[in-house]
């Protein structure tokens, strides 16, 4: 999956979990990385930086996290 519509996915599944909008922010706060990472990840294009499967993993887990806690 190109890494701009994973950060949708994952973005969209949060937001459907808590019922509130996602933005870049706050998912760099639930997975402790700085907000100009996340968007220099998250940014389609050139400027995009690459993302490992093993940050991808945590992203992951931050949106599973999510959902067992809003439930």
């Amino acid at each position: 999956m190109p890494q701009d519509k994973f950060f949708k996915t994952i973005i969209a599944a949060m937001t459907e979990f808590t019922g509130r909008r996602v933005t870049h922010k706050a998912l760099a706060d639930k997975c402790y990385y700085s907000l100009s990472r996340v968007q220099k990840w998250a940014t389609a294009g050139t400027a995009q930086e690459p993302l490992s499967l093993a940050i991808r993993h945590h992203f992951w887990l931050a949106a599973k996290d999510t959902k067992k806690h809003e439930q």
